[in-house]
């Protein structure tokens, strides 16, 4: 009985494999970008310090594609004196055809991948060679912090862009470097310093590459302060602006709460992290929470689902249209931070995608992005941020309606109230589990129930918050009222936090090299899943099943 049905298993996966692969076949541009996003993250990770290597192979490859071009046009200049009422020649040709097509289509993304990295590359090592001139030298520069600043415990990170220097002989302006300084007073964007110390390479510690992870933020050095003083002129951008009117909408907030509320209310509404008690941060981890008060994609999902329900009295289009305006208005009050940004950009996606009326335009819209992304910055792929707001997309789009469709296969119903929170919550996060299992190398098995209890309150939190917000210029009376529900909701959340994240038998710790095979296994259970429970409208006549099946059309 069991043979029998692994066979059928089998063979319907093995179908929907196929028509994938026919779909990413003929749809060339979704190839090329796979493709790119594939060769892009193996190039960087096992190229990315060897540039002559990367040199040697553009020279190479573009060698190979002009030779293939050749080939390509003898081939086509052969087959136009043949006979091509011969049905079986014609098929022949076809069939060589589509294979140098797609060797066309591999070879060009290599070449591109490869220019795309020399060009990257050798930027990347001209930095590095103008830090190693001076570090470990005493000198002075003048610094302008283009980054949020990270508040810790004890001490406040800057992302800073080096002006001008002091040192005779020197040419480290344009460079980024990295800052620690007290938490007072505090620094805000566009803001310039003038400090005094050394330069240091950054230092690894315990299995973390610290130095890579700096360059992926192409920060290359970090400063050890003796001496700093913060000059009375700063450049003016939209991101300065936006973080000035966010910090006096936050001092707003920490007249009218007390902790840990204040810290999670800025968390919620403007992607911001503070730095919460120890104690509290550890409660958040183990109930796998943290991402909701972090700068992450999941308040941007949050707000279009949000929307969906909020105003279903109006037409799709319109519907989806208002959620594209909320989620930028959300991303300007941010900050644009760029965690952000890149969350609001995957759900515009989606969304664009859905106004375009095809929902084969999410497929192709999704991927493009992605490739985009790694386009103009190819070491984002590294980016745990960017990594997260990919997978959480994708368990939206993919997952969720896969366990749907499993669920009603099987003739099981579920409620509306299901749909809306609880799949919503599981998708998320079930489609990030791997990269958290194999990046801090922790799972919560309350996750799924704790983001369950919040996330219906946790719209209207930010709803009343906002509210509280904007009419704290109108009405002191009515801010008070709403910034007071928006409190009573944020201790609701604090109540489960502490309850569920005081469960640390359910939090599991995976260390070393099984971390990766974990996580790895994890994502391929999942994908194997969502490919065999996705929902096809006429699979039996669906163009790319019929192709899978052998059959002519």
């Amino acid at each position: 009985m069991f043979p029998k049905k692994f066979h059928e298993w089998f063979l319907s996966f093995k179908s929907r494999i196929c028509a994938l692969v026919w779909y990413v076949k003929i749809n060339k541009v979704v190839l090329f970008c796979i493709l790119y996003i594939l060769f892009n993250f193996l190039l960087l990770t096992f190229l990315r310090n060897n540039l002559e290597v990367l040199v040697i192979g553009c020279v190479l490859l573009t060698i190979i594609l002009l030779v293939m071009c050749l080939v390509r046009a003898i081939r086509r200049f052969g087959v136009s004196e043949t006979n091509v009422k011969e049905v079986g020649s014609r098929n022949r040709e076809h069939s060589l055809s589509t294979k140098n097509d797609l060797f066309s289509i591999v070879v060009l993304t290599i070449l591109c991948v490869f220019v795309r990295g020399v060009i990257f590359v050798s930027h990347e090592k001209r930095n590095l060679s103008k830090m190693e001139s001076f570090t470990g030298v005493f000198g002075c520069w003048e610094v302008v912090v283009y980054d949020e600043p990270d508040i810790r415990q004890k001490t406040t990170q800057y992302y800073v862009e080096i002006l001008s220097d002091e040192m005779e002989g020197a040419n480290s302006e344009g460079l980024n470097v990295l800052l620690r300084l007290p938490n007072f007073p505090r620094i805000g964007i566009g803001d310039h310093l003038q400090i005094c110390g050394t330069i240091n390479e950054p230092e690894n510690f315990d299995d973390f590459d610290y130095k890579k992870f700096l360059m992926n933020k192409k920060v290359y050095g970090v400063v050890d302060v003796k001496s700093f003083e913060i000059l009375d002129r700063r450049t003016t951008s939209l991101r300065s602006i936006l973080y000035d009117f966010k910090q006096k909408l936050v001092k707003r907030l920490e007249k009218a709460m007390v902790e840990p509320q204040i810290s999670l209310s800025v968390g919620i509404l403007f992607g911001e992290e503070r730095c919460l008690n120890e104690e509290f941060d550890t409660l958040l981890r183990n109930s796998g929470t943290t991402h909701i008060v972090a700068a992450s994609g999941y308040n941007v999902t949050i707000l279009i689902l949000a929307v969906e329900r909020v105003f279903k009295f109006l037409k799709g289009r319109r519907r989806t249209i208002l959620s594209l305006i909320i989620i930028w208005l959300f991303c300007l009050l941010s900050g644009i931070s760029a965690s952000i940004v890149r969350a609001t950009i995957m759900g515009s996606l989606v969304l664009i995608g859905r106004l375009l009326g095809r929902y084969q335009s999410i497929h192709r819209s999704f991927v493009i992005g992605i490739w985009l992304f790694v386009f103009f910055s190819p070491v984002i792929i590294f980016d745990v941020g960017f990594q997260l707001s990919i997978l959480a997309t994708a368990g939206l789009v993919y997952l969720s309606p896969s366990i749907e469709s499993w669920f009603e296969s099987r003739d099981k119903k579920i409620s509306e109230s299901f749909k809306e929170y609880t799949l919503t919550t599981m998708s998320c996060t079930l489609s990030t589990l791997p990269i958290s299992i194999i990046t801090f190398g922790t799972f919560s098995g309350i996750g799924i129930l704790a983001n369950t209890l919040i996330l219906p309150v946790l719209e209207s939190t930010m709803l009343w918050g906002i509210l509280g917000l904007l009419f704290s210029y109108i009405s002191n009376i009515l801010s008070k009222i709403f910034l007071l529900i928006s409190f009573i909701q944020l201790k609701y959340f604090e109540i489960v936090v502490t309850k569920l994240g005081r469960l640390e038998f359910l939090v599991f710790a995976v260390e070393g090299n099984i971390k990766n095979i974990v996580g790895l296994g994890i994502f391929i259970i999942l994908l194997i899943f969502t490919v065999k429970e996705f929902p096809v409208d006429n699979e039996e006549f669906n163009y790319y099943f019929r192709l899978a099946r052998g059959e002519h059309v």
